[in-house]
């Protein structure tokens, strides 16, 4: 180790702290992380795993914020020495946390201003909003693994899934394993296995009153959110998801949502309900609030993968079966709608395709790439369904379901 010149702080190398095991180094600061760790307000022994490492990333990502100054003028022993680059988080990153803390704080004041306070309707159409956004705009990309590069972040940001009632274990076995393998696969996709409410595929049994299922579609849209807080209870409790049981290697993740289940049960229905002084009333609220947030979500899913010109496959088609490549298949099944100003409203699920070809990356990224993926497709023939509109997209949408409505 060497002292500065002008008998400033101890500067260090990063081996000299490797090789000490008693340091750490968050920024450019290196400080005794076996004096910091007895007093770690989170226990001892992940900063103690950290001795001889570099913590920055690690303290950025599980506490949101800057290193505290107080916290390195008690702890720190000296700084990096010259030439010994720091890690740099960069402003971006704490300007997405405070996105996401924004947004959930926001949905927790509402949350108990509703639970605690008079419930209205207004405050129930707007817990309904949000909830609606925690999905799209945290959940998802959480359970995607594209906010962070640590699972335990991904994990712990996916687990919002759970607290607006649905299951993150089930989502990622439906979604994951499933929707984004096999999209529009008559089979393998569980999106579009709409019967015997919908017709969503030509193959698919026929009955009378899919006649009128392009005009009933919004009201049936409306109760994805009763059917995910009450119905997939049943899935959930048998461990599958349509049929399909989870992996046994998931067992622990399925304990996780089951008793996330519970709780969200006794906080959305069983707590309101006992301290309301007229339960009728309050039941219909929360049904309206599970309305407003499962009709958002499930109006923008259904417009991304049914549209006039798009694509489904039969069980000897579609990349099980050989017969396409991927980009084509996600090209022949996706669609994108509008663009960065919708972005945020739906989480990016207007950037479908994108969303389909790189899971991984944070939707805030989408309209930035999707113009490099268009010229891709145009220069190689390849198709590129976009909509300048909602209003185009619902269009397209409508059509293409009263033509599957006709025997």
């Amino acid at each position: 180790m060497c002292r500065d010149a002008t008998n400033g702080p101890r500067l260090y190398t990063r081996e000299e702290v490797a090789q000490a095991g008693t340091l750490a180094i968050v920024g450019s600061q290196v400080f005794d992380v076996a004096a910091f760790s007895k007093a770690h307000p989170g226990g001892a022994m992940f900063p103690r795993l950290f001795g001889g490492h570099d913590a920055t990333v690690a303290f950025a990502t599980y506490h949101g914020r800057p290193w505290p100054a107080a916290v390195g003028a008690r702890y720190a022993v000296g700084e990096l020495a010259e030439g010994e680059k720091p890690v740099v988080i960069g402003k971006d990153y704490m300007e997405l946390v405070g996105v996401v803390a924004a947004l959930l704080l926001a949905a927790l004041a509402v949350e108990a201003r509703v639970v605690f306070g008079a419930r209205t309707l207004a405050l129930s159409t707007l817990l309904g909003v949000l909830y609606a956004w925690i999905g799209l705009n945290v959940m998802h990309d959480a359970n995607h693994g594209a906010v962070s590069r640590h699972p335990a972040v991904n994990r712990a940001l996916g687990l919002a899934q759970d607290w607006i009632g649905g299951s993150s274990v089930l989502w990622v076995h439906q979604h994951v394993v499933a929707h984004h393998v096999h999209t529009n696969h008559e089979a393998l996709d569980p999106d579009i296995q709409g019967f015997p409410l919908f017709r969503l595929y030509q193959n698919s049994e026929w009955r009378p009153h899919h006649r009128l299922q392009h005009l009933y579609f919004y009201c049936a849209a409306a109760l994805f959110g009763v059917k995910v807080a009450v119905l997939d209870l049943a899935q959930l409790a048998r461990g599958e998801w349509g049929g399909v049981p989870l992996s046994p290697l998931a067992r622990g993740y399925w304990r996780t949502s089951v008793a996330m289940k519970v709780v969200f049960y006794l906080r959305f229905f069983a707590l309101p309900l006992a301290l309301s002084a007229t339960p009728w009333a309050t039941l219909a609220q929360i049904f309206w609030c599970a309305t407003v947030c499962g009709g958002y979500l499930a109006f923008f899913f259904m417009l991304s993968h049914n549209f006039d010109q798009v694509a489904t496959y039969a069980p000897a088609e579609g990349l099980d079966g050989g017969e396409k490549e991927y980009l084509r298949a996600v090209l022949e099944t996706t669609s994108n709608v509008g663009g960065s100003a919708l972005c945020f409203a739906n989480g990016g699920l207007n950037y479908q395709i994108e969303h389909h070809l790189f899971p991984r990356v944070h939707h805030s990224h989408y309209p930035r790439i999707a113009p490099a993926v268009q010229r891709f497709c145009e220069e190689r023939g390849l198709p590129y369904f976009h909509f300048a509109t909602i209003g185009d997209n619902v269009d397209s949408m409508t059509k293409y379901l009263a033509f599957l409505g006709r025997a």
